[in-house]
């Protein structure tokens, strides 16, 4: 069973008005069909009160039938097809939006039990869009290889910079980065944050490019309104793995002892 929902279709779930609650229960209600809402808390890690509000959202909108059996409540999610359904009775409020919804969501129910997934390309907008992207980098739970400015982060998006180096380091994901040489990037350097930092004298970026995974996000930052893109497919990830190795082998400004990278595969 998939771990959560890829980007595109949980982003489609939201234009369709799902909570981020209730896409985290959907998601085992598609695989299993019908689960207690307490195992339901226990694989989403919600709190009981948390599941009981999604729940009651998915009950209005006719998505899912809870019964009582055993003192337990038992939730039944809706037939691929009534779900498409649901979806096509939705068209009159926005038929652009629900067109796209039914196709997205066509394709995820009926490639759900392969969990194989054609490469995508998403786009984010404004601080909240920056703030998923850095998200699915904690979800993934790679090593993250990037070329990237601190400063130009923190001027972005403030003290998630923080928050967001809090969740690697609990989650362990290891980060090698190429950045400019200024005042914040070298004391970031010099902690102990699981972090293998090179300098160039040469980058001059006004934004960042991230490869996590099977994934490469391209950012750009602006105080009012920055943007991301985040392509995904195994064929992209490593044509930017091997450029980022080229370019970590071939710098010559440490900010600590130097490993050689191979990321060839």
């Amino acid at each position: 069973m998939m771990n959560s929902l890829p980007l595109q279709t949980r982003q489609t779930l939201k234009a369709l008005g799902f909570s981020d609650n209730e896409c985290k229960v959907l998601l085992p209600l598609f695989s299993a069909k019908s689960m207690s809402s307490k195992d339901l808390s226990k694989q989403t890690t919600l709190s009981f009160e948390a599941v009981h509000f999604a729940l009651h959202a998915l009950e209005k909108k006719k998505l899912i039938e809870i019964t009582r059996k055993s003192g337990q409540d038992i939730v039944k999610m809706s037939t691929r097809q009534e779900f498409l359904e649901w979806i096509d009775d939705q068209r009159q409020i926005n038929a652009e939006i629900y067109n796209e919804a039914k196709s997205s969501i066509s394709t995820f129910l009926t490639t759900f039990a392969e969990s194989a997934w054609k490469p995508e390309v998403m786009y984010f907008e404004g601080v909240d869009g920056i703030r998923e992207i850095y998200e699915d980098m904690i979800r993934e739970g790679t090593s993250i290889y990037s070329w990237t400015d601190i400063q130009k982060i923190y001027e972005t998006l403030g003290d998630y910079m923080h928050e967001f180096i809090r969740m690697r380091l609990k989650k362990k994901i290891k980060s090698y980065a190429i950045m400019p040489i200024n005042v914040m990037n070298s004391e970031y350097a010099k902690k102990a944050q699981l972090r293998d930092t090179l300098f160039s004298s040469d980058l001059q970026i006004n934004g960042e490019i991230r490869v996590y995974g099977d994934k490469v996000a391209v950012i750009t930052f602006h105080k009012k309104k920055p943007v991301g893109f985040v392509f995904s497919g195994p064929i992209i990830a490593s044509l930017f793995r091997g450029m980022f190795a080229h370019a970590w082998n071939s710098c010559n400004h440490g900010g600590g002892k130097k490993t050689k990278l191979d990321l060839r595969g």
